[in-house]
């Protein structure tokens, strides 16, 4: 059966928001204004219920958690804008990078400050760049509302247009790449290649409130809850489908408890989130009405989630633990009726509200994803079933749907969508590790038969051993590559080149390369055109220092006892700790308190941690000083191979 799992760890905060990134970690926006983020990491088996919360660095501008939007990015950053509805802060979006820990503004906009400042609803649009709505329009209060299309490519803004609606609108990224926005009385779709919005056929049900949460399913269908008609005596929500192919809504089964006695019963809102579970079933949450909604003051109601399958028109209720029910917000703070919710990359769904955490692990349906959901890898750059991995080492992966066939995650005016891969590790002890993913190629949902690629990096601290690796969208798994993650050339983890004076340092999987210059430090990211023109003149210097790295024995003599080295052995194994001796035939370093000896035929590299060296020492610039690892030693018989672009 379903169950509810309280977090071990609390975030300490009432969440309103959650983006998964795409190195697993979930980040998440507290309800009220302010410049705070949290991070939940999973524990080293993968579990999310047992990870553990930390802070992110403020953000640059206060924002209004309720009101903020944020997405990920084909880079693999967090883009964050909206939250300044009053106009108190200058109108503007940021990034965050998760690699540097940095946050930083987007190049201002000549477009209207009122549509950056509000807080419309938001996706990533195939090639990458973010569509933003907004609560404006021409003059009044309008039926029509302005969009901007923001491309991080270029970190410039386009107008996209006016769209349909003012208030809690729906965006549905559909296969032909196009979005469907749906606001009540009518629909329309954006199309890219054009840059402008065209009308749709008109709902079920005719005039209607503002619209629920929509998702595309497996079957390319939209499915959408819409909240109860301002129309009909009917005082539940209702349930209906849009085939992008026909063009045509139809009615959808009713919700449960939807013949009501003297009240009115179950009650969907614009607020309400949806998840779609890799099974194809629906994750969706409403509220139990006592008293009619179009009462002048209707109690705030029971907060309940459901189950829904597609395929059998059923409902399962899933009652929530007490600690997301109650106690029930003052009156008038409708935002705080419902919960906050995101799919997890292992199938659970996160579960937040009123400051209280939990799991929901649903009850297994008697079947799981078909295989023709699931993403495809074709190769690793060049390896099919099976692949040697190192660590601080950046792969490309090479597929199909890495942008899965929904985006799995829903709330109108929000942005929840999690159709992104991720590399999930599965080591044979058990350790479960998720790396980061960036250069997504495409977002668009649905794109089989076509080629996806994306990069992954692999930590320069990574656990070494043989594992499964599985690419992951939206909760569903590709088939598992068999992976043996292996001992890197720790020279190539920490690259230092000469440039004009300068020193370049950092590490090419985590993107965190700084320049080193007399007047200070200059972080640059894996991105920075700057970083980009550097790296062939880079790597020709740094294979030129490798090679002439010394395989006479003596540097290792001429060591000074006491420094942290890192020895890679013969067999693959890293050893690192403080160097307490050195002979002709081993040395032995001390590693958390105990001694370990390695003799000399098996020891293929040795490196010492510079920090706090003058990098002439290692035979580099004067007075440079480096705080990463430099090659000292290199076996014969070592395999070393310069990386090659």
């Amino acid at each position: 059966m379903a169950r509810w799992i309280e977090l071990g760890s609390q975030p300490g905060t009432d969440i309103r928001t959650f983006v998964l990134m795409t190195d697993g970690t979930v980040l998440a926006k507290p309800r009220e204004r302010g410049d705070v983020w949290v991070r939940l990491t999973p524990d080293g088996s993968g579990s999310y219920a047992r990870g553990t919360w930390g802070r992110l660095p403020p953000m640059r501008t206060p924002r209004l958690g309720v009101l903020t939007r944020a997405v990920t990015l084909t880079s693999g950053r967090l883009f964050v804008w909206g939250g300044n509805a009053d106009l108190a802060d200058p109108p503007h979006a940021e990034i965050y990078d998760a690699v540097s820990g940095e946050w930083s503004d987007v190049t201002p906009t000549t477009i209207d400050r009122n549509v950056i400042a509000s807080s419309g609803p938001t996706t990533v649009l195939p090639g990458g760049q973010v569509l933003v709505g907004s609560h404006v329009g021409a003059s009044g209060r309008p039926v029509r509302s302005r969009t901007a299309v923001y491309d991080p490519a270029t970190s410039r803004w386009s107008t996209a247009g006016f769209s349909g609606g003012e208030w809690e609108r729906t965006w549905t990224s559909l296969a032909d790449g196009s979005i469907l926005n749906v606001f009540g009385p009518s629909g329309e779709r954006f199309v890219p290649a054009t840059g402008g919005w065209s009308p749709l056929g008109r709902p079920p049900f005719g005039s209607l409130s503002p619209a629920g949460p929509a998702l595309r399913l497996p079957d390319g269908r939209v499915w959408m809850l819409f909240p109860f008609p301002w129309e009909s005596s009917r005082g539940h929500g209702l349930i209906a489908y849009y085939s992008p192919v026909s063009g045509v809504w139809t009615a959808g089964p009713d919700l449960p408890d939807h013949v009501y006695h003297g009240g009115f019963s179950l009650v969907v809102s614009s607020h309400s989130t949806a998840c779609l579970l890799p099974d194809s079933r629906i994750f969706f949450q409403g509220r139990r009405h006592a008293t009619p909604v179009f009462a002048a003051a209707p109690e705030p109601g029971e907060l309940r989630f459901y189950e829904f399958d597609p395929e059998s028109g059923s409902y399962f209720e899933q009652v929530p633990p007490a600690a997301l029910t109650a106690p029930d917000p003052p009156a008038g703070t409708a935002y705080d009726y419902f919960a906050a919710t995101l799919l997890l990359p292992d199938g659970t769904v996160l579960v937040s509200r009123n400051g209280a955490t939990f799991i929901y692990d649903p009850e297994p349906a008697g079947r799981g994803p078909r295989d023709d959901w699931r993403p495809v890898v074709h190769h690793i750059d060049g390896s099919r079933t099976s692949v040697s991995l190192r660590p601080g080492r950046v792969y490309t992966v090479y597929g199909e749907l890495f942008a899965g066939l929904s985006e799995a995650n829903s709330q109108p005016e929000g942005a929840l969508a999690t159709n992104y891969p991720l590399v999930r590790i599965t080591y044979d002890s058990g350790a479960v590790a998720y790396w980061r993913t960036y250069d997504h190629s495409s977002r668009a949902v649905g794109a089989r038969g076509v080629l996806q690629t994306f990069r992954f990096a692999v930590p320069s601290r990574a656990l070494l051993g043989r594992a499964r690796l599985e690419v992951v969208t939206n909760a569903i798994a590709s088939a598992g590559i068999d992976a043996h993650v292996e001992t890197a050339n720790r020279f190539w983890l920490w690259q230092a080149a000469y440039r004009e004076g300068d020193l370049l340092i950092g590490n090419l999987a985590d993107g965190g390369y700084i320049i080193v210059r007399p007047g200070g430090i200059q972080p640059v990211g894996p991105w920075d055109p700057v970083m980009l023109t550097q790296l062939d003149e880079a790597a020709r210097n740094l294979q030129s220092h490798a090679l002439q790295a010394s395989t006479d024995w003596k540097r290792v003599g001429e060591l000074p006892l006491g420094v942290h080295v890192t020895v890679a052995d013969a067999e693959g194994q890293l050893y690192e700790g403080a160097l307490v001796r050195r002979d002709d035939d081993a040395l032995t370093i001390e590693m958390r308190g105990q001694t370990v000896a390695v003799k000399r035929d098996q020891v293929m590299e040795l490196f010492i941690s510079a920090g706090g060296v003058l990098a002439k020492n290692l035979g580099l610039t004067d007075g440079a000083q480096i705080g990463s690892d430099a090659l000292v030693y290199r076996n014969p018989a070592s395999d070393f191979k310069p990386r090659s672009k």
